[in-house]
């Protein structure tokens, strides 16, 4: 971590600038970051603001004859910092609240930085208005798709409310700025590919990464565990029939889910230590691209991902019209968003034309599901 150094009264006020380097790209005779770094040119940048604003706060001490502190140093400059710029107080946010954050979700608010960044290297709190924002839209429109776009306009808007609780004022930008909303496409597995993929799972000639991967992907697909949270739950998570964690995605709100075990308890390897992880997983891009050949291998016609697995569990207990169940066990904190499974299944119109037209057999119904 990069830090500017006060020292008053020979006490040291230190505080982070919200940027790492490794220590052969800073040029400690300049006080600068090398120009051998990709972000030279931002990061410097940044150095010149820092020092600006430690001198700023120095001057106003003296204009208004106050003595300055170490400590009075450390608060006024995170606060003057925050004043000067909006970026910045995203990632001291972020710093701040990472510990409580899942690591995808993390990634995601770090790209929305990236993407500030390169749009402006500095946006004051002042210059925060519609206008500035729709142009930040256009420049992300170029390049991305629109629920990419929106997505990363909620999360802004999510750090400007934040600033705007600590005191911040600007133009709000999202009262003319609307953000879209986008639904995902739920692709979800039909009983009968559930169960094509168990019996590929019990083959004798199953590949060995095809059964590892197939062992959790399963028992999400009973359970509705994100990648994020069947990587780290162990065996101190289950109790007697029920599996109780606190998600990744919302861990910093603390809330527990409870899933009673069913049928998915096949699928738990032998009993290790408490501790331990239940199960050992691979990559997310390593599983979702040998689930793509698992799918083939099972005679399944969709291209599935890991997340098939949790909106398969959404979509069938969805179907079942366990609507309170299904929204505890999913954690979700608004009923509507588990009522769109429902929205997503075809099950219950084919269902309704079988009735009417009926089928020749079992195996032409399920295809038409597939397709």
């Amino acid at each position: 971590m990069v830090y500017i150094q006060a020292i008053i009264d020979r006490k040291k006020a230190t505080v982070p600038l919200g940027f790492y380097l490794k220590k052969e790209f800073f040029d400690q005779r300049r006080q600068l970051v090398k120009s051998s770094h990709a972000n030279a040119e931002t990061y410097n940048t940044e150095i010149s603001m820092a020092l600006t604003s430690a001198n700023l706060i120095a001057s106003r001490c003296r204009i208004e004859k106050r003595a300055l502190t170490a400590d009075i140093f450390r608060k006024s400059f995170t606060n003057h910092a925050d004043e000067v710029d909006f970026i910045r107080f995203v990632k001291q946010e972020l710093t701040l609240n990472a510990p409580g954050l899942a690591e995808n979700t993390i990634k995601q608010h770090n790209t929305v930085i990236n993407k500030l960044l390169v749009f402006r290297k500095v946006i004051p709190f002042n210059q925060v208005t519609p206008q500035l924002m729709q142009e930040f839209k256009n420049y992300l429109g170029k390049s991305l798709g629109n629920p990419t776009v929106n997505k990363i306009l909620k999360i802004v808007k999510y750090y400007l409310s934040e600033s705007k609780k600590r005191g911040h004022t600007f133009e709000d930008p999202f009262v003319s700025i609307k953000i879209k909303s986008f639904l995902s496409n739920r692709l979800a597995l039909t009983e009968l590919e559930l169960k094509r993929l168990e019996d590929y799972y019990n083959k004798s000639d199953c590949q060995r990464s095809h059964k590892k991967l197939l062992r959790y992907f399963l028992f999400c697909c009973y359970t509705g565990l994100r990648i994020s949270d069947i990587g780290k739950i162990t065996w101190n998570n289950i109790h007697d029939d029920l599996l109780i964690y606190i998600p990744e995605k919302t861990k910093r709100k603390g809330e527990t889910i409870t899933i009673p075990i069913t049928r998915e308890r096949e699928f738990l390897p032998p009993f290790k230590t408490g501790g331990q992880p239940i199960f050992e997983t691979y990559t997310d891009q390593f599983s979702n691209r040998h689930l793509k050949k698992i799918a083939i291998s099972a005679g399944i016609k969709k291209e599935i991902s890991f997340h098939t697995s949790r909106h398969t569990f959404g979509t069938l207990m969805a179907e079942s019209g366990h609507l309170s169940e299904t929204q505890k066990m999913m954690g979700h904190s608004d009923i509507k968003t588990t009522m769109g499974y429902i929205h997503t299944s075809n099950k219950n119109l084919i269902d309704a034309k079988k009735k009417r037209f009926g089928f020749s057999n079992e195996i032409e119904a399920s295809n038409l599901i597939s397709k």
